[in-house]
C-alpha cells in the first residue's frame, strides 16, 4: 500500500512500437506483449529485450479494428474483428497469429495461409 495516499510514478523506459496501438495484451507464460493496432495489425514484443518479434496484418480487404484478451484460466488468446473470432494457445512456445482470424473461402481461387513450425514443415 502507498503511504499517506501518495503514489510515486517513475519512468523506467519505453518500447518504441511503430504504428497506431489500440490495445495491449500481456501473455504471462510467453512473457510477450501483443499490441493490436487501429489498422488491423498485431505486433508481438518480447518483454525482456524490448524487440519486436513479429508483425502481422489480419485483413487485406478492409481495415476492421481487432480486439482481444488473454484468457488466463485457459492459457489462450482470444481475438475478434467484425468477421471472425479466433482462440489460440501457444504451440511449443510459438503463438501462431497470422491465420487466427482467417475466414472461410468464398472461391476455389482464394489464397489460404498455412502456419506451422519449421520442425513440423521438415517432416512433410
Amino acid at each position: 500500500m502507498a503511504d499517506n495516499g501518495v503514489w510515486k510514478l517513475q519512468d523506467d523506459g519505453y518500447l518504441n512500437i511503430e504504428g497506431n496501438p489500440e490495445s495491449v495484451i500481456y501473455h504471462p507464460n510467453l512473457n510477450i506483449l501483443i499490441v493490436l493496432s487501429r489498422d488491423a495489425e498485431s505486433i508481438v514484443v518480447d518483454i525482456n529485450s524490448g524487440s519486436v518479434l513479429r508483425k502481422c496484418a489480419f485483413s487485406e480487404e478492409s481495415q476492421p479494428i481487432v480486439k482481444g484478451t488473454y484468457l488466463p484460466s485457459y492459457d489462450k488468446v482470444l481475438l475478434t474483428d467484425t468477421k471472425a473470432v479466433g482462440v489460440r494457445s501457444d504451440y511449443n512456445g510459438v503463438l501462431l497469429l497470422d491465420t487466427m482470424l482467417q475466414t472461410c473461402l468464398k472461391s476455389k481461387n482464394n489464397v489460404v495461409k498455412l502456419e506451422m513450425l519449421v520442425s513440423e514443415a521438415i517432416l512433410l
